[in-house]
């Protein structure tokens, strides 16, 4: 599980290919826990405000707060001490989105537009099988950091080198796709031995 992987991108994103780079260590916490992609907004954001593998005491928690620890499913948060009096958040990201690639024929406009979709989450870029016809293509690509590559059957040539991606804040939003490109990794790059481990 070691390099990256790639899974196709899921419903509200579809039509590219994630290329991810997977936590072996939470996966593996995952598994033994048998805790599938956390999805639930409320109980990311909660998440977020809390560090992680570090116990604080339950009663510095917001009562919203105290709600979502409790209702996560099991291996999110660890409830500690004799009267349950310390959470411990013990979620972690599974998995790393590198880039997303969307492949066309032409260069579009709505291939672009599909591309940029992506431009929160992660470095994007756009494989077609025909060559732009001007140049102004090739300047509208790399003003939006869009990745171009002409495709010659399998062999790729770099006509735009994908701008690298930098976060610009994490946010809730962010770490549910991350769980929903997780979801889509089990779904379709682990066994169904590992997959349905208890």
């Amino acid at each position: 599980m070691t390099g990256i992987v790639e899974v196709p991108s899921f419903h509200g994103y579809s039509g590219a290919t994630l290329h991810l780079t997977i936590n072996p260590t939470e996966h593996h916490r995952r598994q033994q826990a048998d805790l599938g992609p956390v999805t639930n907004w409320s109980i990311l954001d909660t998440c977020m405000t809390l560090p992680h593998n570090e116990p604080l005491p339950w009663r510095s928690l917001s009562p919203r707060h105290q709600e979502d620890v409790h209702r996560a499913p099991h291996g999110v948060f660890h409830l500690g001490g004799p009267h349950q009096q310390t959470v411990t958040r013990l979620l972690l990201r599974p998995c790393r989105i590198e880039r997303a690639t969307v492949r066309a024929a032409t260069a579009s406009a709505t291939a672009l537009a599909k591309t940029t979709q992506f431009a929160p989450m992660c470095e994007r870029s756009l494989i077609i099988t025909r060559r732009p016809r001007t140049p102004d293509t090739l300047i509208e690509f790399g003003y939006w950091g869009v990745g171009l590559y002409l495709d010659h059957d399998g062999e790729l040539e770099t006509l735009v080198e994908p701008a690298p991606w930098r976060p610009q804040r994490h946010t809730p939003a962010a770490w549910r796709f991350t769980e929903r490109a997780y979801a889509t990794y089990l779904k379709h790059a682990v066994p169904t031995a590992e997959r349905t481990r208890p």
